[in-house]
């Protein structure tokens, strides 16, 4: 362990960054962050482009203004990951991963489907596009796994099916899961 200023070059030559395959960056401060990633590239110099450096950004705004202006890669919000999964939870998704891919956040989870809910009956190519059901538990045979189900396998109540999409589109998947209210 080294204890000292990780903007100073005498600091990246004591851990030897010129020979760093990646650098991460995680601090619980912002600007300290962003300013040890400013240093850490200057000290990169020619092999910037070829180093990973991973930045902790707590501010999603300030994360994409990283990227967009400085050239960084890999700025990645604490909050911008967990906020889908906590919203997911709380709507019924066992969220089992989050993940970006570029900026869209996507998930991984487990969804019981409801007997007499929305997606009752309906086939796996009706999903969105970007939706995929990796897995499938099926109720009637006692959760014998169905690994990748096929297009036109439909959704049993109370099926257990393994999920992974952006954020948005197993938001949406959940909600049509609902069972119909009754007027």
């Amino acid at each position: 362990m080294v204890i000292a200023d990780a903007t100073q070059r005498q600091t990246h030559a004591t851990v030897n960054l010129a020979d760093a395959s990646a650098v991460a960056i995680l601090t619980s401060a912002d600007l300290t962050n962003i300013e040890t990633g400013l240093a850490v590239r200057e000290s990169l110099g020619d092999r910037w482009d070829e180093v990973p450096v991973v930045l902790r950004v707590f501010d999603r705004d300030l994360a994409r203004m990283m990227e967009r202006n400085f050239g960084f890669r890999h700025v990645r919000s604490t909050s911008a990951l967990a906020a889908p999964w906590f919203v997911g939870a709380a709507l019924g998704l066992d969220v089992l991963e989050t993940f970006f891919v570029d900026q869209q956040p996507f998930l991984v989870g487990r969804l019981a489907i409801v007997p007499g809910g929305g997606l009752q009956g309906l086939a796996m190519q009706d999903l969105s596009a970007r939706t995929r059901v990796v897995a499938l538990a099926r109720a009637a045979t006692g959760g014998t796994l169905e690994h990748p189900p096929r297009r036109g396998t439909r959704f049993q109540g109370g099926d257990r099916a393994y999920l992974l999409g952006p954020y948005d589109e197993l938001l949406d998947v959940l909600r049509r899961d609902q069972r119909p209210s009754s007027s």
